[in-house]
């Protein structure tokens, strides 16, 4: 019988973290058939000393690093993990009774596969902007993957793979994307480039119960993805107009990338959006809201390929996934 390692990185998120292990404690699943490895990146809200007066019903360890990201930290949950399965679980993301028992059971299908699960937000969860974009774009890109459309995105809040897979793709590129996004399009990327097949089981399934963010950090993790695109661009070979929202496709954006080769004014600029994002989610329209944050993250995600390129000097394909960061270090960023 195969059994997991469920990996659960975390940083100063000890209410949420507690919520999640919670969950993993009403698993359908027999408690020997896996254990619970939590990464403490970087925590300083006192979760290491709740985790030693836990008393789980599972296997559970943990240990402690300087925070390093998203990619780092997965990593270093692998790397503890002893188990054949290695389920990558955030720690927002709260396990039905069923996710444990069928990731294992898709797992048993073949040694070469990802198994992408199902985390949507629930209804009605929240009504912020922000909120509203990530469920959208969410739904979206499980949409193509179910229709064939898409079958490298992955989303890493709620997957796994087999510990060999994993070894052989090298985890997750830690130094490439150490900043917001991208990390786990790339291990899906390189996954299926090493013939492994990215499969959907809805049975697998969590509520994201994500932490509201405001119009700001919507801005700054946008700006971070257009960052990761150009990163996933050139380590890829692929076209930037493949992710959405990262080509110019008409006049409005080639102004703001334009705008962008001038980041302090760009960024003064970006307040305007994020201003208005901040009076819609104040006001009775969901539309309005998902708008307001579409035109936000466009505008700075536009903003990260535009100082990303331009930083490199370089064509995308002839360019390093380090050379970015090197390149803008110090530079006015958000």
């Amino acid at each position: 019988m195969l059994r997991a390692s469920v990996i659960v990185p975390t940083v100063n998120r000890l209410q949420s973290l507690a919520a999640v292990l919670g969950s993993l404690e009403r698993q359908s699943a027999p408690v020997g058939a896996f254990e619970v490895v939590v990464v403490l990146d970087g925590c300083t809200d006192g979760t290491e000393g709740w985790l030693r007066r836990y008393r789980a019903p599972f296997e559970l360890r943990w240990c402690s690093q300087p925070n390093a990201g998203l990619a780092a930290a997965r990593n270093r949950g692998a790397a503890e993990a002893r188990l054949e399965v290695l389920l990558f679980l955030d720690d927002d993301v709260l396990a039905t009774p069923d996710l444990v028992a069928a990731h294992l059971e898709a797992q048993a299908a073949g040694t070469e596969l990802v198994v992408q699960g199902y985390m949507p937000m629930p209804r009605l969860w929240s009504r912020r902007a922000a909120a509203l974009l990530y469920a959208d774009s969410y739904e979206q890109t499980i949409a193509e993957l179910v229709e064939g459309a898409n079958g490298w995105h992955l989303w890493s809040g709620n997957f796994s793979v087999r510990r060999s897979t994993f070894e052989r793709v090298g985890g997750f590129d830690a130094a490439g994307f150490r900043h917001y996004g991208g990390e786990d399009t790339d291990f899906g990327l390189r996954a299926v480039a090493g013939g492994a097949t990215l499969v959907f089981e809805p049975r697998a399934l969590a509520e994201h119960r994500q932490r509201d963010r405001s119009g700001a950090v919507l801005a700054r993790q946008a700006f971070w993805e257009g960052v990761s695109r150009v990163s996933l661009a050139r380590k890829h070979g692929l076209a930037l107009a493949g992710f959405p929202g990262c080509a110019p496709s008409g006049r409005a954006d080639r102004l703001v990338a334009t705008a962008w080769s001038r980041p302090r004014l760009a960024e003064a600029l970006g307040t305007l959006p994020v201003a208005a994002l901040w009076l819609a989610d104040r006001g009775p329209s969901p539309g309005l809201r998902l708008l307001a944050a579409k035109v936000v993250a466009r505008y700075h995600r536009l903003g990260g390929v535009a100082v990303a390129l331009s930083a490199a000097a370089l064509p995308v394909e002839a360019a390093t996934p380090a050379e970015p960061a090197a390149a803008w270090r110090g530079r006015a960023v958000l």
